[in-house]
């Protein structure tokens, strides 16, 4: 997967410029694509660190489709 991530985001500029914001954020723990690339994503290490980071990256890419959650826990 990370080799996938690595040669389509090298061939896609915006894939890795996106991949290189999320990991710029504080208390990233992972950031990947999804599927084709289309969407990118980054897990944090708590609530507060998603929404900073959601934040962060609408203030400076506002042309961006951003948004913080959190994946269901016990079947909530």
């Amino acid at each position: 997967l990370e080799n996938l991530t690595k040669r389509y985001g090298d061939a896609t500029p915006v894939v890795r410029d996106v991949l290189d914001a999320l990991r710029g954020c504080d208390g990233v723990h992972l950031a990947r694509m999804s599927g084709s690339g289309a969407t990118c994503f980054g897990l944090f290490e708590t609530r507060e660190a998603a929404d900073a980071a959601a934040a962060e990256l609408t203030q400076a890419h506002p042309a961006w489709w951003v948004r913080s959650t959190t994946l269901s826990k016990d079947g909530d």
